[in-house]
């Protein structure tokens, strides 16, 4: 039917799951798309580690690892390019003094930070329009500003500490 019908399907970017099998058969249908991880996969795999090191329960209880690992799922919605630097200079002025959270650390470096990784950043991390729309709903415009409010608290008191 595709080809009696001539139909040019040529999707510019397509948005898939993180599995290498599936990126090679999108490539060679479409050598030119651009290939994007779905944000709840992501996600998906960061939680099951984040349960694999035993660290739900810590997440519960003790609020510095709770804010870490909470801004560890905002990464997704970052400028490609910021993303390492996000990580190696905010995260890291904030990460708690813990064995499992330095294992995540290294494992989402190896996995999603670094540009070599297994999945890298340009897979991911896509800065979302609707944060950055003009002009900016007042509601987001508010979400926005307390987050970065939070930030600045969190990473100032942490500084302190020392």
């Amino acid at each position: 039917l595709y080809l009696k019908i001539d139909f040019n399907f040529l999707p510019k970017i397509i948005y898939i799951d993180f599995e290498k099998a599936i990126h090679n058969s999108v490539k060679c249908i479409w050598p030119n798309i651009c290939i994007k991880g779905c944000r709840f996969h992501i996600c998906q795999s960061r939680w099951r580690k984040i349960q694999s090191l035993g660290l739900p329960s810590q997440y519960s209880n003790n609020d510095y690892i709770r804010q870490y690992l909470t801004y560890i799922f905002g990464l997704s919605f970052l400028n490609t390019l910021e993303v390492g630097d996000m990580f190696s200079v905010e995260h890291a002025a904030i990460q708690p003094l813990d064995n499992k959270i330095t294992q995540f650390a290294d494992y989402l470096v190896n996995t999603y930070i670094s540009e070599d990784s297994i999945i890298p950043p340009r897979l991911w991390a896509e800065k979302v329009r609707a944060f950055s729309a003009q002009p900016m709903h007042v509601n987001l415009f508010i979400a926005n500003l307390i987050a970065i409010l939070s930030l600045r608290i969190l990473i100032y008191l942490n500084l302190s500490k020392s």
